[in-house]
């Protein structure tokens, strides 16, 4: 599935490739674990846990927010490619990475506005970072670590960003039932051009709903 970009779209991918990635934006936040009931039934929550549930979480999220796993073609186009869930899964094994080091996501963002564009040699446009504190791998219990997102701005702004780390971390802390994920369906949630957007809000109550007005959904199968 592909749509055409929108002039300022068009001008951000070019300015990425000329920069080096530098136009790409960056989300942290720093997570702190509290309340955990400590039952013995209950596997101790340490990084490799943590490392599976993210994995899991990135697949929830790009449920919600497919365009997370858009691509840019030739500085004009995004296009979706619809795959299994053995796909899916290997996507997110390539897009979520955890890291211990000190510094938390500032010192990571730091290093890698200097030294990682996107997108990556797979192809990928969005990448999720783990990063934990070195004191946290040698307890059984993990308290502390920081994410960090890291795409690209011809696909995702500054609200889009927010939106997309909000998600994760809800599903990080509550995944959502393997039944409600219909792979394949989370085509109609791919976001159109911001300029198709604008025209949205400037409709009046009589307008037509927004499914249906024409242009919103302007990815098209190839």
């Amino acid at each position: 599935m592909t749509r055409q970009f929108a002039n300022f779209e068009r001008m951000f991918a070019m300015v990425n490739q000329v920069l080096y990635g530098q136009n790409c934006p960056y989300m942290g936040a720093s997570i702190s674990l509290q309340g955990r009931n400590y039952s013995s039934e209950l596997k101790p929550f340490n990084i490799s846990r943590l490392h599976a549930r993210a994995t899991k979480a990135i697949c929830q999220t790009r449920w919600k927010y497919p365009t997370v796993a858009a691509r840019v073609a030739d500085f004009n186009t995004a296009s979706y490619n619809i795959e299994s869930s053995e796909g899916i899964e290997s996507w997110a094994e390539r897009t979520v990475f955890t890291i211990c080091q000190d510094g938390g996501w500032l010192a990571l963002r730091e290093r890698l506005s200097r030294e990682s564009s996107l997108p990556t040699l797979d192809g990928d446009y969005c990448l999720f970072y783990l990063i934990v504190p070195p004191e946290e791998t040698i307890n059984p219990e993990l308290q502390n670590f920081d994410i960090l997102l890291h795409t690209h701005h011809a696909l995702i702004d500054g609200s889009g960003i927010r939106a997309v780390v909000n998600e994760f971390l809800a599903r990080l802390a509550d995944p959502l039932p393997d039944e409600e994920i219909v792979w394949g369906k989370e085509t109609r949630l791919l976001l159109p051009a911001a300029v198709v957007l604008e025209k949205i809000e400037g409709l009046d109550s009589t307008a037509m709903p927004i499914e249906r007005v024409p242009g919103l959904m302007d990815f098209h199968k190839v």
